[in-house]
């Protein structure tokens, strides 16, 4: 019995004995530096890896971020790999890294981290204007930094009055998408706004003959694609009322306008001259008889035409093509000429006329 006794105690002492040695043999650990970049970008940009190794078999890891240490997210704090994301600042952190095992805790592993604001704007200015005009485009930082500290480039920049500032004054044709690359350090962003270009209004002023007598009318047509237009010049209501004039020439502007505001204009000209080619304008207003237009397109009207006056149109080698006797009626409507010159005689009357 005491045999067996004091064997249980040597077996007993041989354990505690290599369990000492062990202890004896095992050191705290002894750490490597922390990898990891020592430059990083804030929110909204992803956190950062970041490792630490140490040596004489660590069993943990201790992660921890000295003052400020608000809003910093350790991933997984006790592994030797984390991911680590930092706050929208631009401050400098001192980054610890410690190993355990049994004997210990090691000396900390220290990297200091500079962290800048990721590079944020927000856009002002019209995006939307007319072709051929222009607009000022501002981009303002939303960043704590100072805006001094941060680099721009806009693209394209070929209607562009600079490219590397805050403020552009933008003319481009057509519409157009303007990148806005934004840098800090290391850290970087892009901005885009768009700008959209209205063109103007097309049309086309038309009056179906520039060259018409006085006391008579003509229409004008407008063919285009504008809202609204407005008229300006030597326009009254039938026409009618302008001076005579031989060789003076008369200018109506049309200016239309989109929806969006845009503004174009467009001219013609006309001119209003004698209507009885050859005629003395005297003569033919005492004897108050009025053929118009004249040239013409091939119809003439002749008015104040008294009772039961005849009329003959003649052609220029003198033959009678068309005549009217004793006409009844005041005016009268001559059509379906040909081009050329034609003698009209009423009465004593011989009015030259051109069909064109």
């Amino acid at each position: 019995m005491e045999f067996s006794t004091m064997i249980k105690r040597k077996l007993f002492a041989y354990i505690i004995g290599i369990f000492a040695l062990q202890m004896s043999a095992q050191i705290i650990p002894v750490m490597g530096p922390i990898m990891g970049p020592s430059n990083v970008c804030s929110l909204p940009a992803a956190g950062s890896t970041f490792s630490c190794n140490a040596s004489n078999g660590p069993t943990s890891y201790q992660w921890s971020v000295m003052s400020p240490s608000t809003g910093v997210i350790i991933a997984n704090p006790t592994s030797s790999v984390t991911l680590i994301t930092f706050p929208n600042t631009n401050l400098t952190y001192t980054l610890v890294c410690t190993a355990s095992n049994a004997a210990g805790t090691s000396s900390p592993s220290v990297l200091i981290v500079k962290v800048y604001e990721t590079p944020t704007v927000t856009f002002s200015g019209a995006q939307s204007f007319c072709q051929g005009s222009s607009t000022n485009l501002s981009a303002s930082p939303t960043i704590i930094s100072a805006s001094s500290s941060l680099s721009y480039s806009w693209s394209p920049g070929s209607s562009l009055n600079t490219t590397n500032s805050l403020n552009v004054v933008a003319n481009p044709n057509a519409t157009t998408t303007y990148s806005l690359f934004l840098s800090i350090a290391t850290c970087t962003n892009l901005a885009t706004i768009t700008v959209t270009v209205n063109p103007p209004p097309s049309f086309t002023p038309v009056i179906s003959n520039t060259l018409f007598c006085r006391l008579s009318s003509q229409t004008l047509s407008i063919l285009g694609n504008a809202s609204t237009y407005s008229i300006s010049g030597a326009l009254t209501p039938t026409l009618s009322t302008l001076n005579y004039s031989v060789s003076g020439g008369y200018l109506i502007t049309v200016t239309g306008e989109t929806a969006f505001g845009c503004q174009s204009s467009a001219s013609i000209t006309f001119s209003v001259g004698n209507c009885t080619v050859g005629l003395d304008d005297k003569q033919r207003l005492n004897e108050s008889v009025l053929i118009y237009p004249n040239p013409s397109d091939g119809r003439f009207t002749i008015k104040n035409l008294k009772l039961n006056q005849s009329i003959y149109v003649y052609n220029e080698m003198g033959q009678l093509i068309r005549s009217f006797e004793n006409v009844n009626e005041s005016e009268l409507n001559i059509d379906q000429l040909m081009p050329g010159l034609y003698l009209v005689k009423i009465d004593h009357l011989n009015l030259k006329v051109i069909v064109r």
